[in-house]
């Protein structure tokens, strides 16, 4: 089964296709998620660490 879709195609992606490509959106998602909240956590501590040396 092909589950490449283009969206230059004027055809509609199959019911597979556009689960597939929505499952690899949230995945997408969740792991930029993921990485905002290690990054803001980091942030955080770090101006917290520089509020204590003022």
């Amino acid at each position: 089964m092909d589950m490449a879709y283009s969206f230059l195609s004027e055809a509609e992606p199959t019911d597979n296709q556009l689960q597939t490509l929505m499952r690899e959106v949230a995945d997408d998602a969740r792991m930029r998620r993921v990485k905002a909240d290690r990054d803001l956590k980091q942030l955080i501590y770090k101006e917290i660490n520089n509020a204590k040396e003022a």
